[in-house]
C-alpha cells in the first residue's frame, strides 16, 4: 500500500503546470499523467510499454513546439533588430557575431559592452564563458532556429537516458517515472530564453556520462564529460571528486574522470592566454565569488524551474532532493554501492559547494547544473519499497 500511495504522490507532484496556461499545453500535460498512471499500474500493457519512452518523447516535442512561438521568433532574428539586457541574448549576440566571421573572445567584448548599454565587460575569469558551445553554434546552418533544434535533440536524449536509468534502478514497470518527472523542467527551456544558458548545454552530456558510466560505455562517457566540463566548468568539481575516489582506491577506472581533467586544464590554459588580451586574467584566476547566505543562495536554486509543476507552491523540489538521497540509500543498499557514491557526488556535490560559493540573486538559474540529476534520481527512492525480486538486475 505505501508503494502505490508514494509513486502516485510522485506522479502529481509531477503534473506539468501549462504555460501560461496554454490549452493544449494543458491537454498533453493530462495525457501524459494518465500515460503514466497506465503505463506503471496496468501490467496487461506489457507490449505498449516498449513504445513508453517515445511517447513521452513525442509529448515533449509536440508541447515545445505549442509553446514556443515567441521563442523561436527571437531566435530567428537578424542582428540588428534586437536589444537585450540579460545574459542569454547577449549569448545569441556573440553567435550572431561570430557568424560574421568575428573571433570569440572579440565577439563577446561586444555582446557583453552592449548589454544594458554597459559598456563593460567581466572583469574576472569567471564571468567569460568558455568557448566550446558558442563554436558549436556557430557552425549550425541557418539562422537560431538550428540552436532551438539542437536542445530538443538534448533534451530529448535526456529523457531517453532517464528511462533507461529508471529501467536499470526500478525494472520496466517503473522506468518510466525519472523521465516523467524530468519532462517539465526540460520544458522551460524548450519555450523560453533561458535555453540560452550555457547550464542547458552541458548539463545534457553529464546525464548520457552517467548512463554511459553505468552501461560501461567508457569511451562515451568520456567524450560526454569532457564535453560537459568543457562547456560549462563548473562540473570540475564532481568530476574531480569522483576521479579522487576512484584514484584513492587504485582502481584503473580513474582515468575515465583524468582524462576529461586534463582535457579542461588544456583548454582553460588556452581561456586565461586568450583573455589576456581584454582582462587581467593571471591576476584574476583564483578569484572566487562567496555568497554571505549560502543557504538561501541554495534555496534559490532549488526554487528555480519549479513554477513548471502544478505544486510548486509546496517547494516539491526540497521534496524532491529528500527523495534522490533516499534514492541514494536504495541504490547503496540493493543495487551498487559504488554507483551509489557515483550519483551522490553527481546530484550534491554543486549543491554543497553553493553553500559557499555562487553568485546571488540573480544566479538562481545555477539549479540546472544539478536539478536534473536530482530529477532523475528522486522516483528510484521507490525502489526502497519494491520486493527485491522484482528489480531489473545489472
Amino acid at each position: 500500500m505505501i508503494y502505490y500511495i508514494v509513486v502516485f504522490s510522485i506522479l502529481i507532484l509531477g503534473l506539468l503546470n501549462p504555460a501560461g496556461g496554454n490549452k493544449v499545453d494543458f491537454l498533453l500535460g493530462f495525457f501524459l499523467f494518465i500515460f503514466a498512471i497506465c503505463y506503471i499500474f496496468l501490467p496487461k500493457i506489457e507490449n505498449f510499454r516498449q513504445y513508453g519512452v517515445w511517447i513521452v518523447i513525442a509529448i515533449f516535442l509536440l508541447s515545445s513546439f505549442a509553446t514556443s512561438w515567441e521563442l523561436r521568433t527571437m531566435l530567428s532574428r537578424d542582428l540588428p533588430l534586437f536589444t537585450y539586457n540579460n545574459d542569454e541574448m547577449a549569448y545569441l549576440k556573440v553567435v550572431k557575431l561570430m557568424k560574421r566571421n568575428i573571433e570569440y573572445y572579440d565577439a563577446s567584448r561586444i555582446a557583453f559592452m552592449g548589454k544594458f548599454g554597459s559598456h563593460v565587460v567581466a572583469g574576472d575569469v569567471w564571468g567569460w564563458r568558455l568557448p566550446t558551445i558558442f563554436e558549436i553554434w556557430r557552425f549550425i546552418p541557418g539562422s537560431g532556429i538550428g540552436i532551438y533544434l539542437l536542445y530538443l535533440t538534448l533534451a530529448c536524449g535526456m529523457l531517453y537516458s532517464a528511462f533507461f536509468i529508471g529501467k536499470r534502478y526500478l525494472g520496466e514497470n517503473m522506468a518510466i517515472l525519472p523521465a516523467y518527472l524530468l519532462f517539465p523542467y526540460l520544458h522551460f527551456a524548450a519555450r523560453d530564453q533561458i535555453l540560452l544558458l550555457t547550464e542547458w548545454w552541458a548539463m545534457p552530456f553529464v546525464i548520457f556520462a552517467l548512463l554511459f558510466f553505468v552501461k560501461k560505455r567508457n569511451f562515451l562517457a568520456i567524450l560526454a564529460l569532457s564535453l560537459a566540463v568543457l562547456i560549462r566548468e563548473v562540473y570540475i568539481v564532481p568530476i574531480f571528486l569522483i576521479f579522487a575516489f576512484y584514484a584513492s582506491r587504485f582502481n584503473k577506472k580513474a582515468i575515465i574522470f583524468l582524462i576529461p581533467l586534463v582535457s579542461f586544464l588544456t583548454i582553460y590554459l588556452y581561456h586565461i592566454v586568450a583573455l589576456s588580451s581584454y582582462i587581467d586574467s593571471w591576476h584574476m584566476i583564483f578569484s572566487t565569488r562567496t555568497v554571505s547566505s549560502g543557504t538561501s543562495f541554495l534555496n534559490e536554486t532549488l526554487a528555480f524551474g519549479s513554477w513548471e509543476y502544478v505544486f510548486y507552491k509546496y517547494r516539491v523540489f526540497l521534496i524532491f532532493l529528500v527523495l534522490a538521497v533516499l534514492a541514494l540509500f536504495y541504490i547503496y543498499r540493493r543495487i551498487s554501492r559504488e554507483e551509489a557514491i557515483i550519483w551522490l557526488i553527481s546530484a550534491l556535490s554543486l549543491p554543497v559547494l553553493f553553500v559557499k560559493f555562487g553568485v546571488g540573486p540573480y544566479h538562481d538559474y545555477w539549479g540546472i547544473m544539478y536539478m536534473p540529476i536530482v530529477l532523475i534520481l528522486a522516483p528510484i527512492a521507490t525502489g526502497n519499497f519494491i520486493q527485491k525480486s522484482k528489480i531489473q538486475k545489472p
